[in-house]
């Protein structure tokens, strides 16, 4: 995962909304003293989400979390977008030993994530997180 990389190197905080572990999540609640008076809480299923995330917000939450970054790290995050783009346009899929080749549908902006596609789980992780970004702006 190319752009993780880029987002960890350049320590880019793209993560504050994402859970990795339930014990997390619980820590972080005991110390802000929640109740029901003071407190909305929203969960998202993120795998249920899949269908939804489309290669277009992809890109919006890529270019946003990466907006300050130089040049040449801007055209390194294109040819991933290129690759992820060329990933959900074809995805190989194993079903009883036999692959079946995945042509996606739409155009290349609305092609959506595949379930047990190799970066989809961090791609609707990241998706999610610009979401939450924009809601607390």
């Amino acid at each position: 995962l190319a752009l993780k990389g880029i987002l960890d190197k350049n320590k880019i905080k793209y993560n504050q909304f994402m859970i990795v572990q339930a014990s997390d999540l619980k820590k972080k609640f005991e110390k802000l003293r929640l109740n029901k008076r003071n407190t909305t809480l929203a969960s998202l299923d993120i795998e249920k989400m899949y269908p939804s995330v489309r290669f277009s917000v992809i890109k919006k939450a890529i270019k946003y979390f990466m907006e300050n970054l130089p040049e040449s790290k801007l055209k390194k995050i294109d040819n991933c977008l290129e690759m992820i783009s060329f990933g959900m346009a074809f995805c190989l899929i194993t079903f009883d030993r036999k692959y079946y080749k995945y042509n996606g549908e739409g155009e290349s902006n609305n092609r959506v994530l595949v379930i047990g596609g190799y970066e989809s789980a961090f791609l609707a992780d990241l998706v999610a997180s610009f979401l939450f970004e924009k809601f607390n702006k």
